[in-house]
């Protein structure tokens, strides 16, 4: 079985903590240490290399079925080979298994599910992930690896929120238990999981424990949209430094790109906008372009840096260029990373693309989410 693994459309990471480094790829940067500038950060590039390496990994992944939920039946179906796998993972390689912390927490009155990995050293903030999933499979523990690799490599207790399953309970339920989440981490979970620091002294340029959030596809349009609804609620988000939205679904009537998506196409099966209309059962496609449904439509101010990351092959691609666009657009700061002819999901799979796209992550979080000009070379990156 290769690194990465697709089980009747479940997109899992490698059993170890990331994907193997490509002998010329350079190591993810190691957080700035306290009282230390934050380092500059530059989207990568692509080479003839990379994208021979993607091509290769495409080939393989044309052998998979594609990910689509087409009832409950389904979604049930593909949660329990997950959970399957994920238990025979943890009997197969039980040294290698990533030690987290499975726990309940509340926030104003109401109580969410998360996994917390820590980092082996002093923790400099958090990293609030979201899983993706299609709003309706998934768990928190199958974004371990990325998430092991963020403690590691930038110092921060990883997040990631058990949110429950649309399909199974309201698309508003998924709402309120990432804004419950995020609200803990931003109220309590700050003071408990990272120290401040000494006085006189910053992380990343600040004199408190910073936070990030982000997600991938489902996981991306819920850390906007949860966002939008900490800002909405009067939540401070001063110590949100940044986010990491990977090919993010922003738009649930069905952006053009993916109602057009052509047989063929990987990783996402062609027809997978038809799904969109369960989220919102008896709303219309206008209807569910509502700004508390489709942040792509809703007023992006007062958010944090952003840096975007999207394949040129996913059908997702134009909501991303979209929304940075917007985001930009409403005074924030964003950069967008565009991998040619990558699809959905790419840094999910064994590639020197893949290495690449997630050490940039890394990179970007240990530069205090700089984000370069866009009159600048890496102010917008296509690859190649």
């Amino acid at each position: 079985m290769p690194p990465a693994k697709a089980m009747a459309g479940v997109i899992q990471p490698a059993d170890d903590a990331e994907v193997a480094a490509p002998p010329s790829a350079p190591a993810a940067t190691r957080p700035a240490a306290a009282g230390q500038p934050a380092r500059a950060f530059e989207l990568p590039v692509f080479d003839a290399e990379d994208l021979s390496d993607l091509r290769a990994m495409n080939a393989r992944l044309d052998r998979f079925p594609r990910f689509r939920v087409r009832g409950q039946w389904e979604a049930d179906l593909i949660q329990a080979l997950l959970r399957g796998s994920q238990l025979l993972s943890s009997l197969r390689y039980p040294r290698g298994r990533i030690v987290a912390e499975n726990r309940m927490v509340r926030w104003r009155d109401r109580s969410a599910r998360v996994r917390i990995i820590r980092p082996s050293g002093a923790c400099q903030g958090l990293y609030l992930d979201i899983h993706g999933g299609a709003w309706a499979v998934g768990n928190a523990e199958m974004d371990d690896p990325v998430n092991a690799a963020i403690a590691r490599d930038c110092g921060l207790a990883t997040v990631s929120i058990d949110y429950r399953l649309a399909g199974r309970h309201p698309l508003e339920e998924v709402f309120r238990d990432c804004e419950t989440a995020a609200g803990w981490a931003l109220d309590e979970g700050l003071a408990e999981l990272a120290p401040t620091p000494a006085q006189g002294e910053t992380v990343r340029g600040a004199t408190e424990p910073t936070v990030f959030i982000g997600g991938e596809s489902a996981g991306a349009h819920l850390a906007v949209t949860t966002l939008l609804r900490l800002r909405d609620a009067g939540q401070d988000l001063t110590p949100v430094r940044g986010a990491v939205l990977f090919y993010g679904a922003f738009d649930l009537g069905g952006s053009a790109g993916l109602l057009a998506a052509p047989p063929g196409t990987l990783v996402l099966h062609h027809r997978a906008a038809e799904a969109l209309h369960q989220l919102l059962p008896g709303l219309s496609v206008e209807e569910r372009r509502a700004a508390r449904y489709s942040p792509l439509f809703a007023p992006l101010h007062g958010l944090p840096p952003a840096l975007f990351l999207v394949g040129e092959a996913d059908p997702l691609r134009e909501e991303s260029v979209e929304m940075c666009r917007r985001w930009r657009d409403a005074g924030n700061p964003a950069a967008l990373l565009r991998v040619p002819e990558a699809p959905h999901a790419f840094n999910r799979f064994p590639s020197r693309v893949a290495y690449k796209a997630n050490a940039a992550v890394r990179a970007w979080i240990n530069a205090g989410a700089a984000v370069p000009g866009r009159d600048q070379p890496g102010g917008d990156q296509a690859g190649a």
